[in-house]
């Protein structure tokens, strides 16, 4: 609808490829970001203090893990 232009921007999809790889970022963020964001938000607003993590180190990964960049356990 009339929000597009402003999602696009940030999971941009010019092609089939580009279109996929935004997909998951997009569910990764509805999943995952959306939801512990929101939760910061809340606990915040109680005064009580808050640290949101943002994992950005690539493991060293083989197979369909090498297409998952940084996550959560990725350590493990």
């Amino acid at each position: 609808g009339a929000d597009a232009p402003q999602l696009l921007k940030y999971y941009p999809a010019d092609s089939d490829a580009e279109a996929a790889t935004s997909q998951r970022r997009l569910s990764r963020d509805m999943t995952f970001g959306v939801q512990n964001y929101t939760w910061a938000q809340v606990a915040s607003k109680q005064g009580q203090p808050v640290y949101v993590h943002r994992f950005t180190r690539k493991v060293p990964a083989t197979g369909v893990y090498a297409h998952y960049g940084a996550f959560h356990t990725g350590e493990v």
